[in-house]
């Protein structure tokens, strides 16, 4: 049992890690081992694949299942989720896997539930003069988010299987968001390596490139 006034996890596929009162996250293992908490603030933030960035001015409740038409044939075994992005006059539409829903919330009563690109979206960014990467690496897994003078405007997630995918992705977004990388700021959290640093001194100013020490997950929350 943890006790705590607020908990925060991050479930990517069979796994969590979780941070206990905005500290530093303190335990990672299987989401079936997780131990129930009494804290009425608990907050998930669940790697899901499928997601959808909809400006609140075009977002309709009725027609999610034609947005989610968009992104996923897949409709069995999950529930649709939404959650406003205010600072994007948006709404984030995912699908939450049902196993994981009922793993949470029965040890988790009240526990709420937030697409994991919500988390890098809401970190604060660099600077706001040079156009910025942020880099975001789980197991097989990438978000990558560009902004240009401090606007988001891309995020995505892709599945990646080694450093060459990771340098793929990226200069494919920063192509599609019409940012010059010699200017660009590259920030970087989660499960990468130096070999990955390596190579992307290879494409990118090696001075503008910021790593995240702890090479986990737990960086994330941090």
């Amino acid at each position: 049992m943890h006790n705590a006034d607020s908990i925060t996890l991050i479930i990517n596929d069979k796994y969590y890690t979780f941070s206990i009162n905005d500290q530093s996250a303190d335990q990672t293992g299987l989401l079936n081992e997780f131990d129930k908490t009494n804290s009425k603030n608990s907050v998930a933030y669940i790697d899901s694949n499928h997601f959808n960035i909809i400006p609140d001015t075009v977002f309709n409740e009725s027609k999610i299942d034609a947005y989610l038409s968009l992104t996923t044939e897949k409709l069995d075994s999950i529930t649709p989720v939404t959650n406003k992005i205010p600072q994007l006059n948006s709404t984030i539409l995912w699908t939450l896997n049902e196993k994981i829903k009922k793993t949470l919330i029965l040890k988790n009563p009240g526990i709420t539930f937030h697409h994991l690109s919500e988390l890098f979206i809401n970190e604060p960014i660099v600077q706001n003069l040079h156009p910025e990467i942020k880099l975001r690496i789980a197991e097989n897994t990438i978000y990558i988010l560009c902004f240009k003078q401090g606007k988001l405007q891309i995020v995505n997630r892709f599945s990646i299987s080694g450093p060459e995918d990771i340098i793929y992705y990226s200069l494919l977004c920063i192509e599609n968001s019409g940012i010059k990388r010699e200017n660009t700021f590259i920030n970087i959290k989660g499960l990468y390596n130096d070999q990955l640093i390596d190579l992307i001194k290879n494409y990118f100013n090696s001075n503008k490139i910021f790593a995240q020490k702890d090479q986990s997950l737990k960086s994330f929350i941090k």
